[in-house]
């Protein structure tokens, strides 16, 4: 299975097990851009150029543009040398899923990475309309999974958007 399948897949089961049947297909149809991409977001009854979870047949298209938009900085978490560090990790996911500031105590590069990683994934969910609890939601579980194969998941982003990064 391709990297972008497998991620889409990956990424739906987390987040959005509704759709896990479909997810290889959009997630290529994103990779692939143009008007594949376009037809994940064109619905009937939807307003010309409108975005956001109402325009698409689902939440999985908005997350991989989100994920498209945010990956350098998702990118430059996953890159970061103590994000290899399973503890530091643990700690700093812990930290997101409470809600609270990283502890103290994570290494520096890993834990400002990881934290711009999630504010810039969830404020982009935001911005696209959905509510601000499913935002944070979301930033959280995929940045959880990505970190389980940061390397696997570096590779995505870059395929994601057409290996412009």
């Amino acid at each position: 299975m391709d990297t972008v399948a497998e991620w889409a897949e990956r990424i739906a089961r987390r987040v959005a097990p509704d759709e896990i049947d479909f997810a290889a297909d959009v997630g290529e149809a994103y990779a692939a851009g143009d008007g594949a991409r376009r037809a994940l977001f064109d619905r009937p009854g939807t307003e010309p150029g409108g975005f956001g979870p109402g325009s698409a047949a689902g939440e999985l298209p908005v997350v991989l543009a989100a994920l498209a938009d945010t990956g350098r900085f998702i990118v430059h978490a996953l890159s970061t040398q103590d994000v290899g560090n399973l503890v530091a990790v643990a700690s700093l996911l812990v930290s997101l899923r409470g809600a609270r500031r990283p502890p103290a105590d994570a290494p520096d590069d890993a834990r400002t990475a990881l934290t711009r990683a999630y504010v810039e994934l969830r404020d982009r969910l935001r911005a696209v309309g959905l509510p601000p609890d499913r935002a944070e939601h979301l930033a959280r579980e995929i940045l959880e999974e990505m970190v389980t194969d940061a390397v696997g998941a570096e590779d995505f982003l870059r395929r994601l958007d057409g290996g412009r990064r």
